[in-house]
């Protein structure tokens, strides 16, 4: 399985979570600091969002991802982007090795810099992080 049907496979499982020491974001193979840049990091990982997780952790019908963290989690944890208790960790660890029905992702699929941009984001601090 190749491509994006591989992307869609992948991202059947992510229960995701972390923090970062560095403070920077990676946007295409350079460093950015979210401090100086904030909307630059954001765009970059809503881009990759977009074309990495949402083909099944985003709403609408047929997101098998979304729909498994809501039955099993609720509502509120079941897009990623909305939740609150992910830590960069986790997440890492949850594309590089898969969780459940989720299959990782091969280094051939995502760049280390693309995780280290899509975990930061996803465990960014807002309201209700622990």
């Amino acid at each position: 399985m190749r491509g994006p049907a591989r992307a869609t496979m992948f991202c059947l499982g992510l229960g995701l979570g972390g923090t970062s020491a560095t403070g920077t974001w990676v946007n295409d193979f350079k460093a950015v600091d979210v401090a100086q840049s904030p909307s630059v990091a954001t765009a970059s990982a809503k881009t990759l969002i977009d074309r990495l997780c949402a083909p099944c952790h985003d709403k609408g019908p047929g997101r098998v991802g979304a729909a498994i963290l809501a039955r099993r989690f609720g509502t509120g944890k079941s897009m990623l982007e909305r939740r609150t208790d992910l830590t960069e960790e986790f997440v890492k660890q949850v594309v590089q090795n898969g969780l459940n029905i989720m299959p990782p992702f091969r280094p051939t699929e995502i760049t280390k810099d693309e995780l280290d941009v899509i975990a930061k984001y996803l465990a960014r601090k807002r309201p209700g992080n622990r």
